[in-house]
């Protein structure tokens, strides 16, 4: 049902935070920034996993949660997923990742993303 692809869409986000600092992915949409608890204990796990690795913490920013949030919610209200928009359908907000990146004003010549989901975070960290 919706609600299942809401709920699996909403720890999409942790998947993105583990590839940080440069990916986007799906959470519930319609939705706003700022980050919820979730993404906070997604962004707090990752940064735990990259000092263990002896790679510097990388800090939450509103540009990419806004990024990851738009896309969430043309993925939700479309019922689709994966990397790119259709012009055109509702909450589209750009073609690529790095199209809606610069939408919300990051400035960047390259982009990667993981979009990816599960029921929990503990599910999406196995998945790396």
């Amino acid at each position: 049902m919706w609600w299942e692809f809401a709920r699996a869409a909403r720890f999409a986000l942790l998947g993105t935070l583990l590839s940080f600092p440069i990916s986007l992915a799906l959470v519930v949409g319609p939705l706003a920034a700022p980050a919820n608890a979730s993404a906070t204990d997604a962004l707090l796990l990752t940064n735990q996993l990259r000092s263990a690795i002896g790679s510097p913490t990388v800090p939450a920013d509103p540009r990419l949660t806004q990024a990851a949030l738009n896309h969430a919610n043309y993925s939700s209200a479309n019922g689709v997923g994966g990397h790119f928009e259709t012009a055109g359908l509702p909450y589209y907000t750009g073609y690529s990742a790095r199209d809606r990146l610069i939408a919300t004003g990051w400035t960047t010549s390259f982009v990667s993303e993981v979009a990816t989901g599960g029921s929990e975070l503990g599910g999406v960290q196995q998945l790396w």
